[in-house]
């Protein structure tokens, strides 16, 4: 399971090893995007569903994940002015 962590955590740092900065942004979405929908299409062997249909409900899932996580760890905390505090 770690192994499987590791691997996937490359998916979107590599377009930051191998692009200009200013293209790595938009390729490590697209990249993780094109990822997580190729998972959902793997899903359909099991679910026997739309192929589309799940990779595109997968990338939803993943961008309310991501979405939901940059909230959580950086608007929130602001909101509830806990931003900046160091160890109590």
């Amino acid at each position: 399971m770690g192994g499987s962590f590791g691997l996937a955590s490359l998916v979107p740092i590599l377009p930051y090893l191998l692009l200009p900065i200013q293209f790595a942004p938009i390729a490590s979405i697209v990249l993780c995007a094109a990822v997580v929908f190729a998972i959902g299409v793997v899903k359909t062997r099991w679910t026997k569903r739309n192929p589309i249909r799940s990779g595109l409900e997968v990338v939803a899932l993943a961008a309310f994940g991501g979405i939901a996580g940059y909230l959580f760890g950086s608007i929130l905390p602001s909101v509830l002015g806990v931003a900046g505090l160091g160890p109590i």
